[in-house]
């Protein structure tokens, strides 16, 4: 980038005057378009609050949270709502944070976001303590707190706030190009002639060129007379321009490589290579192990620790994220990926029914393994049962 200093230094560009903060970053698509994907796929992501024992899990029933955090966290605001403008809040600004509203029984009954800028949070005796805009004060363990990415583990940058160069070059580009095109930087062609011109004709060619080419669909295809033999001679632009808007349209990628994103998520089809794996499918399941992987992560253990009674904890109980839909297959592989499971006895029917949100069915939750293709249960009995040395199959 020092390299193109001086260049940048001369078209009238100097990065160190854009100030750069959460709503200048917005104003660019590659930015704007990263927070909004990445929230989006993350706010869909159906949250379970279950019980794990002897090895065994099962949901939990009968409780508030997995209502609160799926269907209604406020009474304004739905299940996807929050957590969008939860991670939204994450990627802009670096914090995302909730307010944690319990009855008295000290289980959770609502969740409410916050702008981040709305709060302020200040730091006493090696904790935090957050004050809301209704006037309420509460301590860290009465707040969902994520964050972006984090140097002290307490608080979290937002992206424009590690990479600000980046930034600001992408903030001159955008201002640089709108410039380009609007003030006539680009000169489209030259007015010529062999006669000597004086001040006032030079002006009056140049008002009846202008007045002849205005944009607009009316205007297409008309004739424009020139007069006192003059000639209009086109130019491309600059090369040094030129070299400067090609190198202003790389800034985008700058920012998918922040935020994590591929660029062809973005619409951007130059950046469809093959990162993360050779088809579209691969490449998004790269996508959400590597980028939205801990934020899910995050967002499971803060919900656990701070949204779970202490004693319903330790008894096992813990929320975790479903990805199942997100990172399901194409129907094919995914059914040969049910009959794998079926036939060695690691799913049942009638659960592999309930992924595809489809009735079950009587012994549907009976489990088969092979040998003739029989239910686990009647293992045993099958193969203890002998004739004359030899096992009698057994038909239910």
């Amino acid at each position: 980038m020092s390299d193109a200093d001086p260049m940048f230094k001369l078209l009238g560009l100097d990065f160190a005057k854009v100030r750069v903060n959460a709503t200048a970053a917005l104003g660019l698509s590659a930015y704007f378009g990263s927070v909004r994907v990445m929230s989006g796929i993350f706010s869909t992501l159906p949250v379970a609050h279950l019980l794990k024992t002897n090895g065994m899990r099962e949901s939990v029933e009968g409780d508030m949270l997995g209502e609160v955090l799926n269907l209604r966290p406020t009474r304004h605001m739905t299940g996807t709502d929050a957590k969008r403008t939860i991670i939204a809040n994450v990627f802009t600004y670096g914090n995302g944070i909730a307010k944690i509203i319990r009855n008295r029984y000290r289980e959770v009954e609502e969740l409410k976001p916050y702008r981040f800028t709305d709060i302020t949070i200040i730091e006493t005796n090696d904790s935090l303590v957050y004050y809301f805009p209704d006037g309420s004060m509460c301590e860290e363990e009465d707040v969902l707190h994520l964050k972006f990415l984090t140097l002290d583990g307490k608080m979290g940058v937002a992206p424009w706030g590690f990479a600000p160069k980046a930034f600001r070059v992408a903030l001159s580009t955008q201002e640089f190009i709108d410039k380009y095109y609007q003030n006539g930087t680009f000169l489209g062609g030259l007015l010529t002639s062999d006669a000597s011109l004086d001040e006032t004709s030079s002006r009056e060619a140049k008002r009846k060129w202008k007045e002849a080419n205005k944009p607009g669909v009316q205007n297409t295809g008309d004739i424009v007379v020139l007069g006192k033999g003059l000639k209009f001679q086109e130019i491309g632009s600059k090369p040094m321009e030129s070299q400067l808007v090609e190198f202003f349209q790389k800034t985008d990628v700058d920012i998918y490589r922040i935020m994590g994103v591929p660029g062809h998520m973005m619409g951007d089809a130059s950046q469809n290579n093959t990162w993360g794996g050779t088809g579209i499918e691969s490449q998004f399941v790269s996508f959400v192990n590597t980028a939205l992987m801990p934020y899910i992560k995050a967002f499971e253990e803060e919900v656990t620790y701070k949204c779970i009674r202490t004693d319903k904890r330790r008894a096992g109980q813990y929320v975790k994220m479903n990805l199942n839909n997100l990172l399901r297959p194409d129907a094919k592989t995914r059914w040969e990926i049910y009959r794998i499971a079926i036939s060695s006895g690691l799913m049942t029917h009638n659960q592999v029914l309930a992924l595809e949100d489809m009735n079950g069915f009587d012994e549907g939750d009976e489990h088969w393994i092979q040998q003739g293709f029989m239910k686990i249960s009647k293992a045993d009995e099958i193969f203890n049962q002998k004739y004359n040395g030899k096992t009698i199959p057994v038909n239910n």
